[in-house]
């Protein structure tokens, strides 16, 4: 079969189901439109599917017994778009991360299976996941039996803002590529006053104001070069007037490592810088993990058996790997839970817009080749149908 021929045929059917799912923008496990919507497609096509930790699981049967996962991530962001696509979704939410991409991908990946399924290698689920966007999705729908009697999982992630062709294929390198990941939220408590009397109160928003300038000291100081790291506080609300000391100061932010260790070790610090910073100015402060994900690791033999089958079955293939020697620490990627569960592949596909290219993830104004959801298509088709793919 030319899975690729095949897959582009059904290019109006990918674009249906991306723009529908764009228009959506469903956020966390909130997605019931979503699911409803790829419910009512898997069904369509004779896949039935079912209820799995709040997304949607399938399994169609194939040659042999193994049997692997494939993964798409179908929540949004919430952040407005701006990208100015007639098909934006109104809700004040974005699919800025291309979930929605991969999403229309994977349903035509399973409309292509349920018409040769006397052609699969193996047995396939397919796994609909929420809730990637706050590092959750994946380990509840493992907790709730998505990875039960698999043997390997695959997942991908289209990049807009890569010199490669649209629908490259992007080879990564083996073993760890996406760093440890923790969310965390720093509550300050002060005391409100006016704000011609500030000594009457405790000034939660200028102390949340040094905890911030604190925290960027410990990567700046602590954190041991050889051992890249981030920290990044993206969230901070104080006040409801110009006029007031504010009582209360919420800050929101992420740490990342690829050292487990040294993530945890970060993580006590920022408690500890958040605490003592407070103490110090009279107010309290109270810090909680909202969520965490382990790195991401892929798996050598899973990423040598795929490499020479997408070069094999798909048109525009590179090997990003060559001549990397050191990691950089980029975005998590919640499907690290199925790498820390099985031998596991996480793969890219170029996705650049050429009016838009230099827009990255999570940008309002990001948007996505269309053309590349053919090339998605196919390579979720490749490993479903290939013999040599997710042997155990």
């Amino acid at each position: 079969m030319d899975l690729f021929k095949l897959s582009k045929s059904i290019s109006n059917e990918l674009v249906l189901h991306r723009r529908t799912v764009h228009a959506y923008a469903e956020t966390g496990f909130d997605t019931p439109k979503t699911l409803g919507y790829i419910d009512s497609v898997l069904r369509q096509n004779g896949i039935v599917p079912r209820p799995c930790g709040g997304g949607l699981i399938a399994d169609i049967d194939g040659k042999q017994n193994a049997k692997i996962i494939l993964r798409a991530d179908c929540d949004a962001l919430p952040i407005p778009e701006k990208s100015g696509l007639p098909f934006s979704a109104d809700n004040g939410c974005g699919h800025l991360c291309g979930h929605d991409m991969h999403t229309a991908m994977l349903l035509g990946a399973a409309s292509l299976m349920s018409k040769h399924r006397d052609r699969l290698a193996r047995g396939i689920r397919l796994v609909f996941q929420p809730a990637e966007e706050i590092l959750s999705g994946a380990k509840r729908m493992i907790e709730c039996g998505a990875t039960d009697g698999i043997s390997a999982a695959y997942g991908i992630h289209v990049l807009p803002a890569v010199p490669f062709e649209c629908g490259t294929v992007i080879l990564p390198p083996a073993g760890a590529v996406a760093p440890h990941a923790e969310f965390f939220r720093i509550s300050v408590r002060g005391r409100e006053s006016h704000g011609a009397a500030p000594h009457r109160g405790r000034d939660a928003l200028l102390c949340g104001a040094h905890i911030l300038c604190a925290l960027e000291a410990l990567i700046s100081r602590e954190s041991d070069p050889q051992t890249p790291s981030c920290l990044t506080v993206g969230s901070m609300r104080a006040g409801n007037a110009a006029n007031t000391i504010s009582g209360v100061c919420v800050m929101e932010g992420s740490l990342r490592s690829f050292d487990k260790e040294h993530t945890k070790y970060l993580s006590r610090r920022v408690n500890e810088t958040a605490e003592h910073t407070a103490k110090a100015m009279g107010c309290e402060a109270e810090v909680q993990t909202i969520s965490a994900c382990p790195a991401l690791v892929n798996d050598a033999a899973l990423l040598s058996n795929a490499a020479s089958v997408f070069k094999r079955r798909l048109p525009l293939v590179v090997d990003a790997s060559k001549g990397k020697d050191e990691k950089s620490i980029g975005g998590s990627e919640d499907f690290a839970y199925f790498s820390e569960k099985l031998p596991s592949l996480f793969f890219s596909i170029s996705a650049g817009d050429t009016d838009f290219c230099h827009r990255s993830l999570h940008h309002p104004e990001v948007r996505f080749n269309e053309e590349c959801l053919a090339h998605g298509c196919a390579a979720f088709c490749a490993l479903a149908f290939d013999e040599c793919v997710g042997k155990d």
